[in-house]
């Protein structure tokens, strides 16, 4: 899973269940927002459960990350890049308590619907 600069949707909740199904072993490397598409599209508690149940692993990492391409001498060089998006915050919250800000945003937009 990945995001798209098309504007594609980032979580398929039928190719996770199809993955959950054909994988022993799946691992899920996550940043904000794609942690955000994961509990939107199978709900929180079905994100939790099945990392509870161990059928996926998850970490966590707060940076973005792409692929950054540069020409030199008319040759095109891809390299993979971590980058941040937005303002720099004056600290940086720690993974748990990005995570826990997360979840509570979540519980918070569930409850207005």
């Amino acid at each position: 899973m990945r995001p798209h600069a098309n504007g594609q949707q980032i979580v398929d909740a039928g190719l996770l269940a199809a993955t959950l199904l054909f994988y022993d072993n799946i691992h899920i490397v996550a940043n904000r927002s794609l942690l955000n598409e994961l509990a939107k599209n199978i709900g929180q508690e079905n994100l939790i459960r099945v990392l509870k149940d161990k059928y996926i692993k998850l970490t966590y990492v707060p940076q973005h990350s792409g692929t950054m391409t540069n020409t030199q001498n008319g040759v095109r060089i891809h390299n993979f890049a971590s980058f941040w998006l937005g303002a720099k915050p004056r600290r940086r919250m720690a993974v748990q308590e990005d995570v826990t800000d997360l979840m509570e945003s979540l519980r918070e937009i569930a409850s207005d619907h």
